[in-house]
């Protein structure tokens, strides 16, 4: 089983880390998801989860089945002084580099992919992940206010989430497109248009999908097609796991 590590420290931001650990802990698929953290053992949510946290940094060593080690964000990351712009004068330099460390030991392997929303990208930036590569953030002058090393403002894209290589990098407010990033690097899904279908209908709550011949539903009008194929607009009710498609007009 390949494991996905979210690191979660007191007061990460649920909403980060719900679409990751939903999405990507598919054991079906041979992915699991399993929670680290510093040496407490217990963690609490913005939202007042109590999380019971599998792993800590001291005692994870099985990186040969590690697909991805994630940095969730939150106000840990400042209230604990990991990161140097917060609070320069108590700086954990110790807590950060244990996190660094393990950081490089993935990267080192060429099947572990590192991604950070929120905070866990500006953690990247402050220890200089990110000078060499496009990236995005909270904002430019998040990065550059709060992390002290940064030195890759010619490489920040003014974007939801970026990835390049191995990192993954999101906005705060971005958990959707973290996830399918995530989810195109990884190869969960059946190719790039099931991701875009999934980021769509829970972005929308629909998504336009163009069905093949052998998938037609009556004669769609010659507007309503795409590449010379019929497009449908499909909804989806959640609540009574119920979906339909009619034909919509390609724009």
């Amino acid at each position: 089983m390949k494991k996905i590590l979210l690191f979660l420290l007191d007061g990460y931001a649920d909403w980060e880390a719900g679409f990751v650990s939903a999405k990507l802990n598919k054991p079906e698929l041979g992915f699991e998801v399993q929670t680290i953290s510093l040496e407490t053992q217990t963690v609490t949510s913005q939202g007042n989860f109590v999380t019971n946290t599998a792993n800590t940094l001291e005692s994870f060593d099985d990186f040969d089945k590690l697909s991805a080690f994630v940095l969730i964000g939150g106000t840990g990351w400042g209230n604990q002084h990991l990161i140097k712009g917060y609070h320069p004068n108590v700086y954990d330099e110790s807590s950060s580099a244990s996190i660094t460390a393990l950081i490089d030991e993935c990267l080192i392997r060429q099947h572990i992919i590192v991604a950070g929303i929120c905070d866990g990208a500006t953690f990247l930036a402050d220890n200089g992940y990110l000078n060499k590569i496009d990236h995005t953030g909270n904002s430019l002058v998040h990065l550059q206010n709060k992390g002290l090393d940064y030195a890759g403002a010619a490489h920040f894209k003014e974007l939801q989430a970026v990835s390049f290589g191995k990192i993954i990098t999101a906005n705060g407010t971005a958990p959707l497109e973290f996830t399918r990033e995530l989810l195109l690097c990884l190869g969960m899904l059946d190719g790039r248009n099931q991701v875009d279908e999934w980021y769509q209908t829970y972005k929308q709550g629909y998504f336009i999908m163009t069905c093949h011949e052998t998938y037609q539903i009556g004669k769609p009008s010659q507007k309503n097609t795409k590449n010379g194929l019929p497009t449908f607009l499909c909804f989806f009710y959640s609540a009574q796991f119920i979906s339909f498609c009619r034909p919509c007009c390609s724009r």
